[in-house]
């Protein structure tokens, strides 16, 4: 028998093998969602309370943005390394990890007391959520080929984020004026633990089977595909406008004596959640891109009206403005996205969701720096 059919072979067991080691349970996908809602909460306790923490540290707006951006961009740059391992090795470990370094980074805050630490926290901090993000979502598209079905599984995964989004923001902002925010981000370890937990009965995702290009090659092939640049520059633009409220909501509501930002974020995650239930039916109706086009208009009327916001109602007619915008925008990107190299999902992805990160640390970085030279309505 010749090198080539000896090598076939061994190929075919090799597939067979990993198919029936890494055979999905039925559950799973319902493990993955309770696992990334506990991670999700988490994740907004720390980033809501965060800014104001930094406040009580005398930091300034600047800082506020540069400790965001740094978040982001470790994020940004964890999704690159969590996605090509994630390919090469499988899923399992890599969720837990991230689950427990959330944990430990956010009882780290409670004990942190100078912005130099702080921000080494923060590094860390973004380091759990790429690796989260990017495999749980590898997790729950994996074997989907259909377009519209995938974009249904990512409306049913983002539940869990939208879901957390809408009552840790709220709970957060209400404790902390009690409690203090050292301790409110010490109870983000709290849901990071619990997110392992659901995390450990996962089956792994089996690695994929062996290229001879290398990642280089690969990643130029992905960069190539306009359709994909396409989608991943649209998320881009709106990860901006999220990166500018997560950072600076909770500040500029201060600034006009604004009581309960919370608002905001409770009307835009529950108008969100309600929405993704009908996010599959306009995408087969109108299509997915001019769903995006309608949405996107829905964004820019929400920040028009966030800019001039006096008290609560405006937060609360901004938020379901917003989320009303938002509710098609990560369904359907990330379903034309991740339909376009079955073989390099973790790749894939990890050039998809990088945008997020981009598109938060321009918002918080940048923007930072404008709104402590010429306020938060400008921005």
């Amino acid at each position: 028998m010749s090198d080539r059919g000896v090598q076939g072979e061994r190929q075919i067991d090799g597939s067979l093998t990993r198919k029936l080691f890494y055979k999905k349970t039925k559950y799973d996908r319902i493990f993955i969602v309770i696992s990334a809602f506990f991670f999700y909460c988490g994740y907004y306790f720390a980033k809501t309370v965060l800014p104001l923490h930094i406040k009580t540290l005398n930091g300034s707006d600047a800082i506020v943005g540069r400790t965001m951006a740094i978040i982001s961009g470790a994020a940004l740059a964890t999704r690159w390394v969590a996605g090509t391992l994630q390919d090469k090795y499988g899923s399992k470990p890599f969720i837990v990890g991230a689950a427990l370094c959330l944990a430990f980074v956010s009882l780290s805050y409670n004990f942190v007391e100078s912005i130099q630490l702080l921000t080494v926290a923060a590094f860390f901090q973004g380091v759990a959520i790429g690796s989260f993000a990017t495999i749980a979502m590898a997790q729950i598209v994996d074997g989907v080929e259909s377009e519209i079905e995938r974009t249904s599984a990512l409306s049913f995964f983002s539940m869990s984020h939208l879901t957390a989004g809408s009552v840790a923001p709220w709970m957060a902002l209400a404790m902390a004026t009690t409690m203090g925010t050292g301790n409110i981000l010490g109870w983000s370890a709290i849901w990071g633990l619990a997110a392992a937990l659901p995390a450990f009965y996962l089956s792994p995702m089996p690695p994929k089977e062996y290229k001879d290009s290398t990642d280089i090659s690969l990643g130029v092939s992905i960069l190539g595909d306009k359709i994909l640049v396409g989608a991943c520059f649209c998320y881009f633009v709106w990860a901006i406008s999220q990166g500018i409220i997560y950072s600076f909501l909770p500040l500029f509501s201060q600034a006009r004596g604004i009581t309960n930002a919370g608002v905001f974020f409770t009307s835009f995650a529950l108008t969100n959640l309600i929405g993704r239930a009908f996010v599959k039916k306009l995408a087969v109706s109108i299509g997915s891109i001019r769903l995006v086009n309608i949405s996107s208009f829905f964004i820019i009327i929400s920040m028009c009206i966030l800019s001039v916001a006096q008290n609560t109602y405006y937060l609360a007619v901004a938020g379901v403005i917003y989320g009303l915008g938002s509710t098609a925008i990560y369904p359907c990107l990330a379903g034309i996205a991740t339909g376009r190299d079955q073989e390099n999902m973790g790749l894939t992805i990890a050039l998809f969701m990088s945008n997020l990160e981009l598109g938060q640390m321009v918002g918080a970085f940048v923007l930072g720096n404008v709104a402590s030279r010429r306020g938060y309505p400008v921005i």
